[in-house]
């Protein structure tokens, strides 16, 4: 299995939308999770809903988004949470390219459609929980500060109505280090937003640069690792523990040979 996929230009498909190109960069059962380049002027599909809670990040650029009769202006290094039966689209009215990432939580499943489109925002099931806009916050980083140059603060959790997953930023020093090599019992996906992420995957060492996925299945012991300039990455834990909370780390000391 590639733990590590960096977005590529080759992989990214024209959809036959206005200036929009998407990339699957990922698909578990738990999560799927794409890429999207949309150009100035350029949209993603028109009102819509999922079956599926969808997170979009956007990478770079700035992005308009509409949740359910509402829009927002959604800046680099924010996070959209859009609950499932939720209408809402996305568009760039901006100067400049837009790069997002998109998360389906839990996956849409083969045979069924990605989307459903609605003419009105009336039209679609709609949902008990609230849409919302979220951004990292840089003075979040030191109160969520850990031993070894590691800090992490909550952009979606239980807390804000979010059970499908949970979505941290993490803030890893130059010479930092996340926990020890653990295993989880859900599917953990980190995306590197700055420098190189070194990762340690089943006792390989695997390195993720700037703009990469690494994709972690449930059982599978990584171990995050920086060495370069300090990382940062939005981690998203699909197939969350009870309340929408991810369940806790369980400690596994591996040694080769």
């Amino acid at each position: 299995m590639h733990y590590v996929r960096p977005l590529a230009d080759a992989t990214f498909l024209d959809l036959g939308l206005p200036g929009f190109e998407a990339s699957v960069v990922t698909q578990l059962e738990s999560v799927m999770a794409l890429a999207a380049r949309v150009a100035p002027g350029g949209c993603g599909p028109g009102l819509h809903y999922h079956a599926s809670d969808q997170f979009y990040f956007v990478l770079d650029g700035d992005a308009r988004v509409q949740l359910g009769s509402e829009e927002h202006a959604v800046p680099a290094g924010s996070l959209v949470f859009v609950p499932a039966g939720v209408a809402h689209r996305s568009w760039n009215n901006s100067n400049a390219p837009e790069l997002h990432l998109e998360f389906l939580a839990p996956s849409i499943g083969a045979g069924r459609p990605l989307l459903v489109s609605v003419a009105e925002v009336s039209d679609a099931p709609g949902s008990a929980t609230a849409p919302f806009v979220t951004r990292i916050d840089d003075e979040k980083f030191a109160a969520g500060a850990r031993d070894r140059g590691f800090a992490v603060q909550s952009l979606a959790d239980g807390s804000q109505g979010v059970s499908s997953c949970a979505i941290n930023a993490v803030l890893v020093n130059a010479g930092g280090a996340g926990p020890a090599a653990h295993i989880h019992s859900f599917d953990q996906l980190y995306f590197v937003l700055e420098g190189e992420l070194h990762v340690e995957v089943a006792l390989q060492r695997h390195v993720a640069p700037r703009h990469s996925l690494v994709v972690l299945p449930a059982g599978v012991p990584p171990h995050p690792v920086e060495r370069g300039p300090r990382t940062r990455d939005p981690s998203g834990c699909a197939g969350p523990g009870p309340g929408g909370r991810p369940a806790p780390d369980h400690p596994r000391h591996l040694r080769a040979g």
